[in-house]
């Protein structure tokens, strides 16, 4: 079985995703395709072509004015590296993505948007997340293996 997070946060962060993955999170529900905030979808599928990219060239993003407080010390220019460093040995150069949908949590209200990626070292598409908090800041970013259904 393929490790399922390939880069995040910290560790907050780390266990937000890992409640969010085992199923024992808050229940999400898709957002309509008319009511997705567009800036806001924008803005992170920029973040993370812009953070994979980078990483792509063996460099950093300079990102941390969009990013939850405590999700800035998970990802500095040291641990970007090491995401980095893993992200292009397990999965490649990042290609690129398109937009598949937004699920928002019912209560906590948190925005996952959802990329279908391709990696240059994987057959299959993967999953790029991108999540922001109540407050509209980037509180998660992973990826994982592509399921057709939001889990």
């Amino acid at each position: 079985m393929s490790r399922p997070v390939h880069f995040i946060s910290c560790a907050l962060g780390a266990l937000i995703v890992m409640t969010l993955m085992s199923g024992c999170g808050p229940p999400f529900e898709k957002v309509p395709d008319a009511q997705v905030n567009t800036d806001q979808k924008t803005a992170a599928e920029r973040f993370a072509t812009d953070v994979l990219h980078a990483w792509n060239e063996g460099k950093t993003a300079n990102v941390e004015s969009l990013l939850s407080e405590e999700m800035k010390p998970g990802f500095t220019e040291k641990m970007q590296k090491i995401y980095a460093e893993k992200n292009a040995v397990e999965l490649g150069r990042f290609a690129g993505m398109e937009f598949v949908e937004v699920q928002q949590g019912v209560k906590d209200k948190l925005l996952i948007y959802r990329f279908k990626g391709t990696f240059s070292r994987k057959k299959n598409f993967w999953e790029v997340r991108v999540v922001y908090d109540p407050d509209g800041k980037i509180s998660g970013f992973w990826a994982k293996p592509w399921k057709d259904s939001f889990q």
